[in-house]
């Protein structure tokens, strides 16, 4: 609030100063990008964790397979796993933006990989359409 003197009086004059508007509206907007990143993280963390799930249900899928055709292996592409194994349709990233990579490298043995937005420790190649190589994978117990 200003002060000020008219004649002999002081008048108060209601409303708020320029430098006021600009306090409350930086700290409005400080606590806004705090929480706006908090979300992202977190949201970025459940699609990580979705792709997780679904390289294990893939994992899952391709051991009912090679149970079922102990001479054979395991396929030679995930799409033999659909409907038998898999119900459904194959399951798909998350994010929409990336793959995921399978390969049988020898008729007992694969992997299957994804790019986790977070990070992580496999290098799978650069398969996965995702601006690094693909950083998750599993394969055969």
């Amino acid at each position: 609030m200003v002060y000020f003197l008219a004649g002999d009086t002081y008048h108060m004059r209601k409303g708020f100063t320029l430098v006021e508007m600009l306090v409350t509206v930086s700290i409005i907007l400080i606590i806004s990008l705090i929480g706006l990143n908090g979300f992202q993280t977190n949201a970025r963390r459940i699609r990580d964790d979705r792709r997780k799930i679904h390289l294990e249900e893939i994992r899952t899928a391709l051991e009912m397979y090679r149970t079922s055709n102990l001479e054979a292996g395991y396929p030679n592409a995930l799409s033999e796993l659909v409907p038998q194994y898999i119900d459904g349709s194959l399951p798909t990233d998350p994010g929409e933006r990336f793959v995921y990579y399978y390969q049988r490298t020898a008729p007992d043995t694969y992997q299957v990989c994804a790019y986790l937005e977070g990070g992580g420790t496999d290098d799978c190649g650069n398969n996965c359409l995702a601006p690094g190589n693909c950083n998750y994978r599993v394969t055969n117990p």
